[in-house]
């Protein structure tokens, strides 16, 4: 049986925002942390001691593996044009062409399908060249505002990257919550750091990208018994890549999200 067909049938017809409507029933107003621990490395650091995000540039973190995800590509489409003729006003105008993969951004719920169908048991037709996705697109979110919760995996694990081949586990998630002295709840937005990006950062792309470390296919169940409305971290896939599971050709916990969406 499909994941997604697993989707629980007793949501709205017109639902299409899965957990991240979640944010906006948030009731953690105010950052808060356990038994008074500090939110800083022994250093004075603030926690990331990385940066977090992909930076959006022209050398960016795609590598042309799949067609269509560029880089920013900058064109001039025109310098000091003269509008009305020699000597008037001139103008500079120019173009960024990008696939919205290359930098840090959200996925919406419609990134993936399986056997025909989408989030919530739309059909995966819905996308269309010219419609763009029909439901569940990102932009049904509007703006994005919640508590968010840095869980460092590599620092609960004692190191400053995670290996290539580190798989997240929920044992990882509890550890790093409890070094955070936090409690993620309801509303709040999960930020997982493996260290990854320190490869891109340093000017490895390829190794930022392949093989990478990331989430199980069971850290979803951990994130729905918490209400989470949405997770992120400092990788390019995700999850682990290549991942762990069998299953089909793809990422499976990008599928497993549908099921407690």
């Amino acid at each position: 049986m499909s994941l997604l067909s697993r989707v629980p049938r007793d949501r709205q017809a017109h639902q299409q925002l899965g957990t991240m409507g979640r944010h906006r029933r948030n009731r953690h107003a105010q950052p808060h942390h356990r038994g008074g621990r500090p939110r800083h490395g022994g250093n004075g650091h603030q926690w990331p001691p990385h940066p977090f995000g992909a930076p959006l540039q022209q050398d960016g973190v795609q590598t042309g593996v799949i067609p269509g995800r560029v880089n920013p590509l900058h064109t001039m489409t025109g310098i000091n044009v003269e509008l009305a003729g020699p000597g008037t006003v001139a103008t500079s105008d120019d173009i960024v062409t990008m696939g919205l993969q290359a930098a840090t951004h959200w996925d919406g719920l419609a990134h993936v399908s399986h056997s025909g169908r989408l989030y919530n048991g739309r059909p995966a037709e819905s996308i269309t060249t010219h419609g763009r996705a029909a439901f569940s697109g990102v932009e049904k979110a509007g703006p994005i505002v919640s508590r968010g919760v840095l869980l460092d995996v590599t620092r609960a694990r004692g190191v400053d990257r995670l290996d290539a081949d580190h798989v997240v586990t929920p044992e990882d998630l509890d550890a790093a919550e409890e070094l955070a002295g936090v409690t993620v709840g309801r509303g709040d937005i999960a930020l997982i750091r493996t260290g990854q990006i320190q490869r891109y950062l340093a000017g490895d792309k390829q190794a930022y990208t392949y093989p990478s470390p990331g989430l199980s296919i069971r850290t979803p169940e951990w994130f729905h018994a918490r209400d989470v409305a949405a997770v992120a971290n400092d990788t390019l896939t995700f999850e682990i890549f290549p991942r762990k599971s069998r299953g089909s050709g793809c990422p499976s916990t990008h599928s497993t999200w549908w099921r407690w969406a």
